[in-house]
């Protein structure tokens, strides 16, 4: 096991949520922005479950807007059940109004609907000081939701904005046990699309020439926070339910 290079960059993502209209009109729009943007990436499934503590942490952080705060999953691709291969051990780093991801590869696992104990046990000891860090907020938190979406990936032009196109996306209530299997339907999300812009912080100028171009509102969404809400009937006035 090792930790990634990938993801280490400080960068901004913009968030834009589509309530009504599917993925081929957000590619259009995608098409026609002066940045010229095009795919590069074969659409896949995205599959993450989140991480944390008993009381929610996480979860209140990002609805209090806290400007300093960090999110935990195990992200994989492809199938959600059945054999992961290549699974990812990701904090998410927020600082302010960009973000970061902290990323260690993790061994092979099968999921059947909970994460098996000893997973985030396959990270090795020797993994440094931030490593270390991670492992020991780690220590207090468990799953507790999975979110899946299919996503497709475009890039401008000149290679300096990235946006991908989220749809399709689920949730399930998550566990941590040794053997356990998913009972439950999951709980769709709509028609809604999710549009997210990645860029470097010094090209958070030249970013509003792209903005101008799409027609959705700049959001806040997260969605961790909307799948604990419909999973854990958790309430956005802080209240659970």
């Amino acid at each position: 096991m090792r930790a990634m290079e990938h993801g280490d960059a400080w960068r901004f993502e913009r968030k834009f949520v589509v309530s009504h209209g599917d993925a081929r009109s957000v590619e259009s729009t995608l098409s026609l922005n002066p940045s010229h943007f095009s795919e590069i990436y074969c659409e896949r499934r995205v599959n993450s479950v989140y991480f944390d503590t008993y009381g929610f942490d996480s979860y209140f952080a990002n609805r209090d807007g806290c400007s300093n705060r960090v999110k935990t999953r195990v992200r994989w691709y492809g199938d959600v059940l059945g054999k992961v291969r290549s699974p990812r051990l990701e904090f998410k780093i927020k600082r302010g109004l960009v973000g970061r991801k902290k990323v260690f590869g993790l061994e092979d696992f099968h999921f059947n609907g909970s994460i098996p104990c000893d997973v985030v046990s396959s990270v090795r000891e020797d993994e440094g000081e931030e490593w270390l860090a991670c492992k020991t907020r780690i220590g207090f938190e468990r799953p507790s939701v999975l979110v899946s979406y299919l996503r497709r990936y475009f890039i401008s032009r000149d290679g300096v904005f990235r946006v991908t196109i989220d749809r399709g996306i689920t949730f399930r209530s998550c566990g941590l046990v040794s053997s356990a299997y998913m009972t439950e339907d999951p709980t769709r999300w709509g028609e809604r699309v999710v549009v997210e812009l990645k860029y470097a912080p010094e090209h958070d100028i030249a970013a509003a020439g792209v903005t101008r171009g799409f027609p959705w509102r700049l959001s806040r969404h997260s969605k961790y926070a909307l799948a604990l809400e419909a999973c854990h009937g958790i309430h956005r006035d802080g209240d659970g339910g």
